[in-house]
């Protein structure tokens, strides 16, 4: 049965509607990519979470910095440093994950979060950053890293494959990296701002 010329065009408002709104309801929650890295990809909102992590731990010591940087400044360079962690993480993950196994890997990595949290100086010395942001995102975008580098450095020392610094200038390069955020780009060795 085929559909009145009138009733193919409401239904046609009703669908082109329906997709406005999904679009906008994705573009208020963040729920759009910013970055691909090797195929992962990086929405808005996880990196909003991040930046907002990396400001509130870097603003205290900025502030107390003798060549204290602008906020803007302190902003411009936080988010290039969230963009090339979220590269680093997924480089570090994929060859922890291949050398310990994706399940050993997240346990270790739960792990060490844990023994970060219980102990106390860790605690106190984090307790400025968990009175701004929660502390289910400074576990994810601060302590995780911190252990992954950890298993990375221990990894790395097993293999007698040099240090840290050296293995992510080298794994950087063999990256595939896509990035979505305006005014920023990849040149293979980190994130640049674009002229």
């Amino acid at each position: 049965m085929k559909l009145p010329v009138s009733n193919s065009v409401f239904v046609l408002v009703i669908i082109v509607g329906f997709l406005s709104v999904c679009i906008l309801l994705c573009a208020l929650l963040g729920w759009y990519p910013v970055l691909v890295v090797n195929g992962r990809v990086f929405l808005d909102s996880q990196y909003q979470e991040g930046f907002s992590v990396a400001y509130h731990y870097y603003q205290p010591i900025n502030n107390a910095s003798q060549e204290k940087l602008t906020d803007a400044q302190l902003r411009r360079t936080l988010r290039i440093a969230v963009l090339e962690g979220f590269v680093d993480r997924v480089l570090v993950d994929q060859k922890l994950i291949k050398e310990m196994g994706r399940k050993n890997f997240f346990n270790k990595l739960n792990e060490g979060v844990n023994e970060m949290f219980l102990d106390e100086q860790t605690r106190e010395g984090l307790s400025f950053l968990l009175s701004s942001v929660s502390r289910s995102a400074v576990e994810k975008y601060f302590l995780s890293d911190v252990i992954r580098f950890q298993l990375l450095e221990g990894r790395l020392r097993l293999d007698n494959e040099g240090d840290v610094t050296s293995w992510i200038t080298k794994k950087r390069a063999d990256a595939s990296v896509l990035v979505f955020s305006s005014g920023v780009a990849w040149d293979g060795q980190g994130m640049t701002y674009k002229k």
